[in-house]
């Protein structure tokens, strides 16, 4: 993709105009590629030398390329997230199986990931409904 990318902004850069803005060849009416415009007065439009515009399209690429590569960077942590998504299912399956092969009761035993170990689950706190004043 980025081949293609530099492939793309070197054609651009060789059909920019070689004059830079020096030595202008004057618009000619009636000449091919002549652009009529509504007053014989209006001024020619200033032009960049060259090494602006290859500076400008240099710029152009560059930040082509960033945006290129934040793409690939988000897809990237979009699979990575996926593929945790998997592997935490996997983990709690394998608490499953473990739980039934050691005969823990999992309504009464909880994992702990970080100690590797079943440890007993909290009482759960009775629910007092707010006295009304």
């Amino acid at each position: 993709m980025e081949l293609r990318i530099a492939a793309i902004t070197l054609a651009l850069i060789f059909m920019l105009p070689l004059s830079g803005g020096r030595g202008q060849e004057k618009s000619v009416p009636g000449a091919p590629g002549h652009i009529a415009t509504g007053s014989p007065a209006t001024p020619e439009a200033p032009q960049l030398k060259t090494e602006d515009k290859f500076k400008i399209r240099d710029l152009q690429y560059s930040q082509a390329k960033v945006a290129l590569e934040m793409k690939r960077l988000e897809a990237r942590y979009k699979e990575l997230q996926q593929q945790g998504a998997v592997l935490q299912m996997d983990i709690d399956e394998a608490v499953t199986v473990a739980a039934k092969n050691a005969g823990v009761d999992l309504t009464r035993w909880i994992f702990d990931a970080d100690k590797l170990k079943f440890v007993a689950r909290p009482d759960p706190k009775p629910v007092t409904p707010n006295p009304k004043p």
